[in-house]
């Protein structure tokens, strides 16, 4: 059975996606379901990640373990998830289970960053973000959690890399300075190969517009439609 990330940036384009005949009919015989983070319990910060169908009966809670599973990214019958489990508060592995919440293993030994990521060549290789104790770079990753490659952008601060274009290429959330705190962040979405040349910055936030705070997004996390092959983001704004 087919796993979806599910969270509410993507909401619109799920509903677009059903609003035919033809393209209910297609969502059901592919059996899709649709897996997504949640809140579990503030005073624990457990997080839990739940599966359900796109008419949003029969949800399960797949991972039922205390402390924090978020999940950015899946693949067929696959869900790969970050998780503080075995270690110290909100420090982030990569973990693997099946659909149904079996079969659970660490597929990395890196510690990463919270941070969305992608894959290619049917799901062999994933990149991901390391947590910047370990590195600047994406690391791209094989399915044993071995880094095959390091993708370093020049930003102070990268983060959310998306594969596009049959893998040849990165969106990704790009800052000027290293975190939020620090003023000058002015978080935009930038386009880069995979061998860290021709970055280019694919958004602008408009001049002036103090909508989205300091810790708001300019640019959120980069989506990309499955058919269609646009770009959708969030973005705090003005109008």
């Amino acid at each position: 059975m087919k796993i979806k990330r599910f969270f509410l940036i993507f909401l619109a384009t799920m509903l677009a996606a059903c609003g035919s005949r033809k393209g209910r009919n297609a969502f059901q015989s592919a059996q899709y379901r649709i897996a997504y983070n949640v809140l579990a319990d503030p005073e624990t910060d457990d997080y839990e990640i739940l599966t359900m169908n796109l008419d949003g009966s029969d949800k399960k809670n797949v991972t039922n373990h205390p402390g924090l599973e978020w999940t950015y990214y899946a693949y067929r019958d696959k869900i790969l998830f970050i998780s503080d489990r075995d270690t110290c508060r909100r420090c982030y592995f990569l973990y693997e289970m099946d659909a149904d919440g079996e079969n659970v293993r660490k597929a990395s030994g890196t510690r990463l960053a919270d941070s969305w990521m992608s894959g290619r060549n049917n799901g062999a290789e994933l990149i991901a973000t390391p947590h910047r104790s370990v590195d600047s770079a994406f690391y791209i990753l094989n399915k044993q959690g071995e880094v095959l490659d390091k993708l370093y952008t020049g930003l102070p601060y990268s983060g959310d890399p998306l594969f596009v274009n049959g893998g040849k290429q990165v969106v990704f959330r790009g800052g000027l300075t290293k975190s939020k705190l620090i003023d000058g962040f002015n978080e935009e979405l930038y386009l880069i190969n995979v061998d860290g040349t021709g970055r280019r910055q694919l958004t602008h936030y408009p001049e002036g517009d103090t909508t989205a705070g300091q810790f708001g997004y300019h640019a959120g996390t980069p989506v990309e439609h499955p058919t269609e092959r646009f770009i959708s983001y969030q973005s705090k704004q003005n109008g």
